[in-house]
């Protein structure tokens, strides 16, 4: 009991700074063991601080189911992190039309350089024939109103095409990946440039038969209007197939019931 009293003072200045001499008298104590582990203990982290960290989530990595390092893990992961793992084909992807592509970009610079041209002409060269007094015929401009309304209509028109188009590009559906566990869905469209779609919630989404056999819809809650998923050369996790088989396949894996993992 005196041995342990006296070796309080050197246990108090080995909690602070232990040297080479107290080491050495600790391998002689019966207290070297205790001593040792609770000067351990108190110069590494506490167990909370290890399953703190061994619990954070870390991101997946866009290229595959490695985790990628570097990068801030987020709740719901933006359009940039698209999770898709290499060699899985993804859960719906079709093939657009020519005129969805960049080609666009190209009709509607035409459309719009044919309003301009109408514009003008309606303005500026709409002319009527007017009778004079010697008999001849004279052109004179048309009363303003009359032109004016003309060009708004012919402009009214071409932007409304412009629009419809950049419009319908917009809602056709390219790609749906199913992300893990089910719960979000990764979706592009003919606007998007691959990795730079959107994440929805799988449960605010139906998808439900068109009116024609080479569409299906999808309605997301929240959101005007519907988007159509084209199934002519469309593949269902990698599987291809005629308008039909492709609808049937479409519908039986995204209404497939989701099977309750074991506790």
């Amino acid at each position: 009991m005196q041995a342990m009293l006296h070796l309080s003072p050197f246990a108090s200045s080995l909690a602070g700074k232990p040297t080479m001499k107290h080491l050495h008298f600790l391998g002689r104590t019966r207290l070297s063991s205790a001593l040792a582990r609770a000067y351990s203990v108190k110069h590494s982290r506490a167990p909370s601080d290890l399953l703190q960290n061994s619990a954070r989530p870390r991101p997946y990595n866009r290229q595959g189911d490695q985790y990628s390092k570097g990068i801030a893990s987020t709740a719901t992961p933006s359009s940039s992190e698209h999770v898709k793992a290499e060699g899985t084909p993804p859960f719906f992807e079709t093939v657009m039309p020519w005129y969805f592509g960049n080609w666009v970009w190209l009709i509607v610079g035409l459309d719009v350089a044919w309003v301009v041209f109408e514009v003008d002409s309606m303005l500026n060269h709409f002319v009527d024939k007017v009778p004079q007094a010697d008999g001849t015929m004279k052109l004179e401009l048309k009363p303003l109103w009359q032109r004016a309304g003309a060009a708004a209509l012919v402009a009214m028109g071409g932007l409304t095409f412009a629009a419809g188009m950049l419009l319908t590009r917009s809602r056709n559906v390219r790609l749906i990946q199913l992300q893990k566990g089910g719960k979000q869905i990764y979706v592009e469209t003919a606007s998007n440039r691959p990795g730079q779609g959107r994440f929805i919630n799988r449960e605010d989404c139906v998808i439900s038969p068109n009116r024609g056999d080479d569409f299906v819809d999808m309605v997301v809650n929240g959101s005007r209007g519907r988007y159509p998923l084209r199934l002519k050369g469309a593949t269902v996790d990698g599987i291809a197939g005629d308008p039909l088989d492709v609808r049937k396949r479409l519908f039986d894996r995204w209404y497939r019931p989701t099977p309750h993992r074991a506790r």
